[in-house]
């Protein structure tokens, strides 16, 4: 009779053990599955974020590549502009140049061809 006590003691602990190993088990594997669950749940916002940043740097580079078009465009406006002003400016100076000559000639004449030819007439 001792040893049947002993071997229903011994195999109601084993079960005692058995169900505690068993238990541990369901919660480990429970927290395996929420690590899993938040792993995945944080995959998910990394890639949203990574897709929204990505759109993001697109929009960013076409914005930069048509600012780059616009000024690029503008500065070829703005050499062509100074340009034409360089060339009108030289054709100015020269009917300027072409106009005090003239001047010049008339106010040598008028002064008689006399003196120095100095300024207003004087000197003549």
């Amino acid at each position: 009779k001792a040893q049947a006590a002993a071997a229903a003691a011994a195999a109601d602990a084993a079960k005692r053990r058995e169900a505690e190993a068993s238990r541990r088990a369901e919660a480990a594997e429970a927290r395996a599955k929420r690590a899993v669950g938040e792993a995945e749940a944080s995959r998910s916002r990394q890639e949203a974020q990574i897709r929204t940043l990505s759109g993001q740097r697109s929009q960013q580079l076409a914005e930069a590549a048509a600012r780059e078009a616009h000024w690029s465009g503008r500065c070829s406006e703005l050499q062509q502009e100074a340009t034409a002003l360089r060339a009108a400016l030289a054709q100015q100076g020269e009917a300027a140049a072409a106009q005090i000559g003239q001047l010049q000639g008339a106010l040598r004449r008028s002064d008689g061809g006399g003196g120095g030819g100095g300024v207003n007439g004087a000197g003549g």
